[in-house]
């Protein structure tokens, strides 16, 4: 999660100053940059490809503790570092090696590798075909995570038919399957939705479409939003049910800044991580709660917390 907002940041940062970082002497409207600017737009844009890496890490995470039970002492020790090195790494030398080459060129927004047919290199291909590569195979991997967590919840949702004994108990457990399953397409929905415009146009570069760029301008740079919205979903929606009365922006407030008191009940119950705990994470918590809820239906309630703090 942090090294994904701090790409995000970067990224918006470069992205908000759009044609202004390209050189006085292109043809763009607002142009007041320079070379130097326009690398550094461009370098901070291809940087950018850190993001969809870092949330299929999160996918995988995801899918490794809940569908695979991996411990998350493990995940943190073998795999994440791994993880990180590989997020960070490949867009570093992807972004280097188009400041190198000067494959940099001012587009109709923002400067990033030259896309345009009349004008396109060797180098300047490579570097887009390995940035959609990566794009397009993120995007299949979360798919997948999240294809395999929506299985894993409606099996064992329907495996739990048995201990259903009332219509409350029955509602209860459908809803947390719709939870889940709506959780993980609100994943691949914004990784999609984020991603598809800015790639088509990519593809379409010899037309210009003026609704695909509208379309493109609106979603791309949403994509930190859709991701603050979607790993605070399940903390406002908490908050709200116990608290109806409390506007949303006291809601956003609660969820991005805990209080002490609730700080300290998650310390003590769930984990020891402060601030933001797994449990704060949609599809982890949203699988904790329903975890828990078949243990109690199992009749091992008094067992719950006692294994919750052996898990972590």
């Amino acid at each position: 999660m942090l090294g994904l907002s701090v790409i995000d940041v970067l990224h918006s940062a470069a992205y908000a100053t759009t044609t202004l970082a390209s050189p006085r002497e292109s043809e763009f409207y607002g142009a007041l940059g320079n070379a130097f600017t326009c690398n550094a737009q461009g370098f901070f844009g291809v940087l950018a490809i850190a993001i969809p890496m870092y949330n299929t890490c999160l996918s995988l995470f995801f899918v490794s503790t809940i569908r695979f039970r991996v411990p998350q002492s493990t995940f943190e020790t073998k795999v994440e570092p791994i993880m990180h090195i590989a997020s960070i790494m490949v867009p570093l030398t992807l972004a280097i090696a188009s400041v190198s080459t000067s494959s940099i060129k001012p587009q109709k927004n923002v400067c990033f590798v030259n896309f345009e047919l009349q004008t396109i290199t060797v180098a300047s291909s490579i570097i887009l075909l390995v940035i959609i590569g990566i794009v397009v195979l993120c995007f299949f991997i979360n798919l997948s995570c999240m294809i395999i967590i929506s299985r894993h919840v409606i099996n064992r949702s329907n495996n739990r038919r048995r201990y259903s004994y009332t219509m409350n108990q029955m509602e209860r457990r459908a809803s947390e399957k719709r939870a889940i399953v709506g959780q993980s397409l609100l994943y691949t929905g914004a990784f999609f939705i984020t991603f598809f415009f800015p790639i088509l146009i990519i593809f379409l570069n010899s037309k210009r479409y003026y609704p695909l760029e509208a379309l493109s301008e609106i979603f791309y740079p949403l994509q930190g939003f859709l991701n603050f919205i979607l790993y605070t979903r399940s903390g406002v929606k908490r908050v709200k049910r116990t608290n109806p009365d409390k506007s949303c922006v006291g809601i956003f407030w609660e969820v991005i800044f805990p209080s002490s008191n609730r700080v300290k009940i998650l310390n003590e119950v769930i984990t020891p991580v402060a601030a933001l705990p797994y449990n704060d994470l949609p599809m982890y918590g949203a699988f904790q709660n329903e975890d828990i809820g078949e243990r109690k239906d199992e009749g091992i309630a008094m067992e719950i917390i006692t294994e919750n703090i052996e898990d972590f």
